[in-house]
């Protein structure tokens, strides 16, 4: 076990044991109810309406699984569409998938479906699910079902997001869980605590437990060992409790919050917020639409407080009465209760008497219920400084935020191996990249066009990849080559070089600029030690090479640093400061302002030949293998202030020793690239222009527009200011892209088009056949609608790509990234294309989203609960 998992394994053993008797019972009594209720060998006789939500207020298999079992894991919120079928009030109509004809042929097939789920994890060679199940896309659904008839191989833990991040933490290989379902990284994460149970329990207690607690129980205590270390999001509600908090006593003593709208029942008899809604709004409690749907949001974000959030009772607009959290018991309904009925249990941990005094909140006076910041309950609560504010604090002490882990580096001198993952390609992207390769061959460069968000850029550097390795260019040596460090001491340094270059010693250095090169440094890493010996009478220069002894000490702030060797002879700043490849290094671009630079592989090869001319050959062979290592590929980007000064050579100032500024002549990015190509020649270099149309083509490249020609590769010119030959080698291909929504490809140069060959890339909805559970949507369907409008509002060009809607080149997966994405980058996006016309926006991104009256963004949704932002997408894009 690695020191890490050893930290954990003592962590979850402690958990264990504080854990608690009662918490582990009421587990294992709700698993007991619920298999009470749907024993496994009634299921292939459970009904329809038996099954789903909507037809019965409570006691459903789904409204067991949504709302009853929560502490065996919650998969509440999202749409009742996770649960395949549901009954909808709001239309008196059965919703169900499209293939089939009736919901009676959609429950035999999901029933029979969910029997061979359960029975493929039985150990047996079961068949489990076809791919055109009704269940695929419903991971959730399919987690909780599993973990209910199979607690001993499954955890009750549904997303995939928290799956992936506890696997991450628990330092198991992404190898073994990235492209994984929900299915197979819960065997895995559960798999770690029984590894840890075979190790066996240090504590006696520890073992007691796992031996005699129910399996269920024992999930349990794991999923919420889990969340409480690694998962830290805290969410600050407002709520008051009744008009000048009338209920605060008997909330305080009950142990809840409560708030009103008694009409609308218990709240789990809802099948989903938008079935809610529609109920609400129906009893008009309000003088209009607009603050009917604001206090729906406000009782429907009220209902769906989890455990830990943390609720502020307040007493009018400048007052708060107590503090506390939300404990597991979550929400219920209190018909015995004769004012409000709707109910949050709380562990209150302050109550104020009098009132603690506030800044006044103007809104408060027309919300019972509202999210505020965490600066905000500082400054009210602990008076901003962190010391409590005068008033009569409740028994309960608050709860404590889980310690970090303690950084475990790897031992000192050890270089983790990080050979290169395994890259795979599709059979789309193969065929594109031979596409592109014959394109590069043709012609020697070539433009990929489209849409924006279509992932130009990310197969052009793919594309790279894959050529690399299709020709075994790409080797484990330059993969594992170290880097090369500049790092600079000063006179006024307690660390000296002389301490440590003589005989191999190491010392910790003090962390100082540049501070991200420091996180970065690694066991290994090559160091040039570069004395400065202003004020000392010492020679200032380049005085020996030193290694990275070990990582970071983030603690302490220090880097340990050993000696390697001692240059026979110092080599002086008056020669490094005037050559072009120290220039180009950080520090030459810094002027040495700092203490630990990167070193340019041409500057680390400098430095080796200038050791061996001066026959220094020991301290240039130590070296060898750092500077063998070359970028064979660049990217830039081209803007409206990209010039041919910028591309190809030109004169820029730079600042003289005595203050002044002069200008010197600089090769730009392009002669720099070919000049190294040339001097590797024949490996292929690809220089990527990323917007191409944004800079003025013609003008960039100027004269040398003429040898992109593949027949005119090699050929010299005089380039008109150094007086330079210069020519593009063969070995140098250019791929350019550019987003048609900016400027046509009808409008480039004629001369640019003949030089180029030009392919087109457009939004690939394939990789968007993924429905984000408790969505009920495919982002891919989301996305064909969008593009749809577009296209007939604004042509083809005008849609969007489908990279808007993936991370790391997967589809994005919770409703958090959709969100973000849809407000800040789609909106916006869709909101240029239309100009002013608010009414084609609400129709195209969707009517919840615009307020036409008032040509605004109705970013409030966005602010509100997720069920409010799902709510508003299924009813703009679901066909059924």
């Amino acid at each position: 076990m690695t020191d890490r998992e050893i930290s954990i394994k003592s962590r979850f053993e402690a958990y264990l044991v504080q854990y608690g008797e009662e918490k582990l019972c009421l587990a294992g009594r709700l698993h007991e109810d619920f298999l009470r209720e749907f024993p496994r060998p009634l299921l292939p006789e459970l009904s329809l309406e038996r099954y789903a939500l909507g037809k019965s207020k409570t006691g459903s298999f789904s409204w067991w699984l949504e709302y009853n079992t929560l502490p065996l894991g919650s998969i509440r919120g999202g749409t009742a569409i996770k649960h395949v079928i549901f009954y909808s009030a709001k239309e008196a109509a059965w919703k169900y998938p499209e293939p089939f004809r009736s919901p009676e042929d959609a429950w035999k097939r999901l029933r029979a479906d969910l029997i061979r789920l359960i029975e493929e994890h039985d150990g047996n060679d079961a068949e489990g699910v076809d791919d055109d199940s009704p269940l695929n896309g419903k991971d959730m659904l399919k987690g909780k079902v599993l973990f209910l008839y199979h607690p001993d191989k499954f955890l009750p833990v549904y997303k995939l997001e928290h799956l992936h991040q506890f696997l991450e933490e628990l330092d198991v290989p992404p190898s073994e869980w990235q492209g994984r379902d929900n299915i197979s990284c819960n065997l895995r994460l559960k798999e770690v605590f029984h590894g840890f149970a075979r190790e066996g329990f240090g504590d006696e207690g520890a073992s007691q437990i796992w031996a005699h607690a129910g399996a269920a129980a024992i999930a349990v205590a794991i999923k919420d060992f889990l969340y409480s270390q690694f998962t830290h999001e805290e969410k600050y509600y407002k709520i008051a409790p009744g008009e000048g908090a009338a209920l605060w006593p008997e909330c305080l003593a009950g142990g809840y919050i409560s708030i009103g709208w008694n009409e609308m029942g218990d709240l789990r008899q809802y099948p989903d917020y938008d079935e809610f809604k529609s109920a609400f709004l129906k009893h008009d409690f309000h003088d209009n639409v607009s603050a009917n749907t604001r206090k729906a949001n406000e009782l429907w974000s009220f209902y769906n407080l989890k455990p830990g959030d943390y609720v502020i009772a307040n007493k009018g607009m400048s007052q708060i009465v107590g503090v506390g959290r939300v404990n597991e018991k979550g929400y219920a309904f209190r018909e015995d209760l004769s004012t409000f009925q709707h109910v949050v249990y709380v562990d209150w941990e302050k109550s104020f008497d009098p009132p603690l005094p506030i800044a006044k909140q103007s809104y408060w006076g027309m919300t019972t219920m509202k999210e505020v910041t965490h600066k905000n309950y500082v400054e009210w609560i602990a008076g901003g400084d962190g010391t409590a504010q005068q008033g009569k604090g409740s028994d309960k002490p608050p709860m404590p935020a889980p310690e970090p882990f303690p950084f475990q580096a790897p031992p000192e001198g050890k270089i983790p191996l990080q050979w290169p993952v395994a890259e795979t390609f599709t059979a789309e992207e193969e065929r594109f990249f031979v596409r592109l390769e014959k394109s590069l061959e043709r012609k020697g460069q070539c433009i990929l066009y489209g849409p924006p968000g279509t992932g130009k850029t990310f197969l052009a550097r793919k594309f790279i990849r894959w050529k690399y390795i299709k020709d075994k260019l790409l080797t484990q040596a330059d993969a594992m080559t170290a880097n090369v460090w500049i790092m600079v001491t000063s006179p006024r340094f307690e660390f000296r070089w002389q301490d440590i270059l003589n005989n191999g010693s190491a010392q910790e250095f003090n962390v100082r600029a540049v501070q991200r090169n420091y996180r970065r440094a690694r066991p290994g890493d090559k160091v040039l030690c570069y004395q400065s010996g202003k004020g000392a009478g010492e020679a200032t220069g380049f005085v020996g090479i030193a290694e990275v002894a070990g990582y970071l000490d983030e603690a302490r702030d220090v880097l340990p640093i050993k000696g390697a060797r001692a240059f026979a002879n110092p080599i002086p700043y008056d020669i490094v400061k005037t050559i072009p490849e120290y220039q180009q290094t950080q520090a030459g671009k810094m002027g040495n302002r700092g203490t630990l630079f990167e070193a340019t592989a041409d500057f680390a090869a400098w430095v080796k030949n200038y050791l061996a001319d001066n026959d220094d050959r020991e301290a240039a062979r130590l070296l060898e293998g750092v500077t063998s290592k070359r970028i064979h590929s660049e990217l830039c980007t081209f803007h409206p202030s990209f010039n041919y000064e910028d591309f190809i050579e030109g004169f820029k100032p730079a600042p003289t020793e005595n203050g002044q500024v002069a200008f010197c002549l600089e090769k730009g990015i392009f002669v720099r690239f070919c000049h190294q190509a040339e001097e590797h020649e024949p490996m292929p270099h690809y220089l990527i222009i990323d917007e191409i149309n944004r800079g003025n083509v013609p003008k960039i490249f100027g004269e040398l527009i003429t040898l992109l020609e593949k027949d005119k590769r090699g050929v010299e010119v005089i380039l008109p200011q150094s007086k330079e030959r210069f020519s593009i080698p063969a070995s140098l291909y250019i791929i350019g892209t550019m987003n048609t929504s900016d400027r046509s490809i009808k409008m480039m140069d004629a001369a640019l088009k003949r030089r180029f060959a030009f392919i087109e890339c457009m939004p690939d909805l394939d990789l968007l056949d993924y429905e984000i559970d408790g969505l009920g949507l495919r982002l891919k369907t989301i996305l064909e609608e969008i593009n749809r409008c577009l296209v007939e509002f604004g042509g083809r060009d005008k849609q969007i790509g489908h990279a808007y809607l993936m991370q790391k080149g997967e589809p994005i997966r919770t409703i958090e990234e959709l969100k973000g994405i849809y407000e800040l980058e789609i909106i916006p996006l869709v909101q240029e294309y239309c100009f002013d016309d608010y009414a084609k926006l609400s129709e195209i991104v969707g009517a919840d989203f615009v307020d036409i009256n008032n040509m605004t963004i109705n970013s409030e949704i966005f602010q509100e609960s997720d069920d409010i932002f799902i709510s508003a997408l299924v009813k703009r894009f679901q066909s059924r």
